[in-house]
């Protein structure tokens, strides 16, 4: 198992305050941040000759940073098992985690659990778990379609890691892995679905991490004297993040405060309360993952 020093949890979400206009996350992990790499392969010929945007890669970029994760290598290949398999074997003994996106599922050029499982010299094989749960969306006649089975085979040492869904309810498919190697499902929607499976699977920083979200109604410029002074103020025990929100109606700004100190945490954000003219911090109780800075 190449995760030498990470641990696997799972927990059903994450933490999250009412404290009006600021969100609250709490990430716990047990590994250092420092340790932690990742290598991201964009699978698919849709994305090559251009038919398809790849707006993957932003996510991964934007998330797995605000994660600490490290990426060493973004690479985009097309849909052929060799490429991705060579990838997949040097990429998972230089990072600690790999993650594909895109090539699985029952169509003819959907190679990636072909390749994945040819980087770690193993056979393709039926999942029981997965064919149960196409059983339980298209009936028995599951069985007997080609698709199904295809879709229902994956590398023999895979595991099959589940989430929960805000009501603690399991997700319905689960982000599948096979040692350090995650293969994501390549529609953007489903992918950012799937990256919070593969957080809440995996704890990923050495101490607890907390994340606060300030949504503000005044634009970057108005709130940089501020911001900066903050920065300054609280250099070395937390980290900020200001991100414009052009397309959205009721605010201009989201900052992203996140800190291993709790307390610290608190007061960097009180600190924006007392700094900012009353009423330009909004009371939007968002739901989103605080790994969403831009809430994409």
């Amino acid at each position: 198992m190449i995760f030498r020093n990470l641990k696997k949890f799972t927990i059903p979400g994450l933490f999250k305050n009412n404290i009006p206009g600021i969100n609250f996350f709490i990430h716990l992990s047990t590994t250092s941040s420092s340790d932690i790499t990742a290598g991201v392969l964009i699978i698919g010929d849709e994305i090559l000759n251009g038919q398809t945007e790849d707006i993957n890669s932003l996510f991964f970029i934007k998330n797995l940073t605000l994660s600490d994760i490290k990426i060493r290598k973004i690479a985009i290949l097309p849909d052929n098992v060799d490429a991705i398999s060579t990838e997949v074997s040097t990429l998972s003994k230089e990072c600690t985690v790999v993650l594909t996106s895109g090539g699985i599922g029952p169509t003819h050029d959907d190679v990636t659990y072909e390749a994945v499982a040819k980087a770690f010299s193993e056979n393709l094989a039926l999942n029981p778990t997965l064919m149960e749960l196409f059983r339980d969306y298209f009936g028995p006649s599951a069985d007997q379609n080609e698709a199904v089975k295809k879709f229902s085979s994956i590398p023999q040492t895979a595991m099959l890691n589940f989430g929960f869904d805000k009501h603690g309810n399991k997700t319905r498919f689960p982000l599948i892995s096979v040692k350090n190697t995650y293969m994501f499902p390549g529609v953007p929607m489903l992918l950012q679905r799937s990256f919070d499976v593969f957080k809440a699977n995996f704890f990923l920083h050495n101490k607890p991490l907390y994340i606060r979200s300030i949504f503000i109604t005044l634009d970057e410029f108005s709130i940089t004297p501020v911001l900066n002074d903050a920065v300054r103020l609280f250099q070395g025990r937390v980290k900020f993040g200001s991100y414009p929100a052009f397309n959205e109606k009721t605010f201009k700004v989201k900052l992203i405060l996140e800190g291993a100190d709790e307390a610290m945490v608190i007061e960097a954000s009180d600190y924006f309360n007392h700094k900012l003219p009353r009423g330009s911090i909004l009371n939007l109780n968002y739901s989103k993952s605080s790994s969403d800075p831009e809430g994409s």
